[in-house]
């Protein structure tokens, strides 16, 4: 598993930044987050997970290095996208999770201000 260290990333409703008076605190949700991924990537049916920074950069992967800035490039921009066009249907709705399936896997996308969460699983069946 590996681990990129930048200054800050949001992780589902958890925002860390990096600061000498929050290291408690920090240390504290970095823990509930690391658990969370954890317990998705337990799953067998998980292939593994990206958390990627705004701009697309893998601060987290469970995949080499440069598979995870390439998986996580792209979808953010299909995430920049999907996002745009959800708002263009109605400016009060907002993406939560982008789903996508193929015959072999799907991709789990969940945009945060911060940051993306993805998971690729297998199809099974």
């Amino acid at each position: 598993m590996r681990h990129f260290r930048r200054g800050h990333f949001r992780v589902r409703h958890f925002c860390f930044h990096w600061q000498l008076e929050d290291a408690g605190i920090v240390t504290n949700k970095m823990a509930e987050v690391e658990e969370s991924l954890q317990r998705v990537e337990a799953n067998r049916t998980v292939i593994g997970t990206i958390v990627a920074n705004k701009e697309g950069i893998p601060v987290r992967s469970t995949f080499e290095n440069s598979k995870a800035a390439k998986y996580a490039g792209l979808l953010r921009h299909l995430t920049i996208m999907a996002t745009s066009t959800v708002r263009d249907i109605d400016p009060q709705n907002n993406l939560t999770v982008l789903r996508i399936g193929t015959k072999n896997q799907e991709i789990m996308i969940a945009p945060e201000n911060d940051c993306l969460v993805i998971v690729l699983q297998r199809c099974d069946g």
